[in-house]
């Protein structure tokens, strides 16, 4: 009995150690987005001013982002989506240029989780994150795991209807330790253009909330 209880116990500890060990894989989402040469019925143009998403052309500054406002009507925000959003600036910092009313960045975490990096490395709920964007990546390549690579301080726990985002190349936008609410969510990025369009005038307080 005695032999049997300790293979029992035995078994259930290798389970829980494979369950605590396994990664949260992300397969779907793709870093490039579809090249188009004009917008499309209700979408809009977000002229990149910062180059923390850029590990090619698509997120170089001067591009136009296209922005679908009404993306989030029908489905969830979700790991991994590049979204618009207005950022947590004061109009003291955005009067003097120092911060963007509002920008793009990736989510990485979502409501009710718990997020945290070490060595370069996001850990969601303890597991990692094993995508792209799950890693920290520098100068063409990504350094997670090296002695230059970046630990957060502390966890942060998500609160409900709120994202925590980061920016594909941390050195320029790491993780951004403020949690979004659905509510500063204004879009979805679907696409990009090469060169800049002619701008119209786009107001994104002026468009409901969906959530």
């Amino acid at each position: 009995m005695n032999k049997l209880l300790s293979i029992l116990l035995t078994t259930a500890m290798l389970l829980s150690g494979c369950r605590e060990n396994r990664s949260i894989t992300d397969s779907t989402t793709k870093y490039d987005l579809p090249r188009m040469e004009q917008l499309g019925p209700n979408q809009l143009p977000y002229q990149l001013m910062q180059d923390g998403m850029l590990r090619s052309e698509q997120y170089a500054g001067g591009n136009t982002l296209v922005v679908d406002p009404h993306f989030y009507d029908a489905k969830l925000v979700d790991r991994g989506d590049v979204i618009y959003y207005k950022t947590s600036a004061t109009d003291e910092e955005i009067k003097n240029k120092k911060r963007m009313e509002f920008d793009v960045a990736r989510v990485i975490a979502l409501p009710g989780e718990t997020v945290t990096v070490q060595k370069g490395q996001v850990y969601i709920n303890g597991h990692r994150l094993d995508t792209f964007y799950g890693k920290e990546y520098y100068d063409g390549k990504f350094i997670n795991g090296t002695k230059n690579s970046y630990t957060m301080p502390d966890s942060i726990d998500v609160p409900p209807n709120h994202y925590i985002l980061a920016g594909d190349v941390w050195w320029r936008v790491g993780i951004i330790e403020d949690p979004v609410s659905n509510e500063d969510i204004r879009g979805g990025v679907v696409g990009w253009i090469k060169k800049e369009i002619k701008k119209v005038p786009f107001n994104p307080k002026d468009y409901p909330m969906h959530f």
